[in-house]
């Protein structure tokens, strides 16, 4: 017999992060499956902070126009997901 241990801190609860589209140019939608207020942030790839902020309702949608291109990591309520900036 063998035990799967899930050790991800991003898979604590049932909630769900959906980012779309990936990739983005201007704006993209964060959707999650409860609509309880939250925050969210977004690290580029070296760790730092680029944008926070209020998650208020199951659909967010969050400009990123500002961003230069580049992969960044999208993070709310223990969930992570990779988000794709282009700036065509």
């Amino acid at each position: 017999t063998s035990t799967a241990i899930n050790s991800s801190p991003f898979t604590s609860s049932n909630e769900k992060l959906k980012v779309y589209p990936n990739p983005v140019t201007t704006e993209f939608i964060i959707e999650l499956n409860s609509s309880k207020r939250s925050v969210y942030t977004i690290f580029n790839m070296s760790g730092k902070v680029v944008l926070m902020g209020q998650i208020k309702n199951r659909i967010t949608e969050v400009d990123v126009s500002k961003l230069p291109s580049g992969v960044y990591l999208v993070t709310t309520n223990g969930k992570s997901k990779i988000l794709y900036k282009s700036n065509n």
